[in-house]
């Protein structure tokens, strides 16, 4: 199915591509790689369906979201891209707080540790 999908990707309608993906294993296992390798593809190929399959498949947004935010080039594509506003909004705040979210959780350990030494060095 993710070979038949991959080669046909761009001239099949969306309620195909979305109900052939409904096939397709989604999670955290090794054959749910397909699913986000799909994704993937919708992404780059047809940036304008990417937001439909989200909407699609609201339970597998991290699996969704994942699978592109890798790619710089395709998040710019989505930023044009037609779709839900709500999923839309969702997409680029996961987005933000992936790329954000490590730099904090350092920069709150620093301080933390930093604070700690402080009250340390100070009694």
């Amino acid at each position: 199915m993710t070979n038949f999908l991959l080669a046909n990707l761009r001239e099949l309608p969306d309620s195909t591509l979305i109900d052939s993906l409904a096939s397709l294993p989604r999670g955290q296992t090794i054959p749910a790689k397909y699913f986000g390798t799909v994704v993937y593809e919708v992404a780059r190929q047809k940036p304008n369906s990417y937001f439909r399959v989200a909407d699609a498949f609201p339970s597998n947004w991290s699996i969704i979201f994942g699978a592109v935010q890798h790619d710089k080039s395709i998040v710019k594509s989505l930023r044009k891209a037609e779709g839900n506003p709500k999923t839309k909004d969702a997409f680029f705040k996961e987005y933000k707080s992936m790329k954000w979210g490590p730099i904090a959780g350092i920069g709150t350990l620093l301080v933390g540790g930093g604070l700690l030494i402080l009250m340390l060095t100070s009694s």
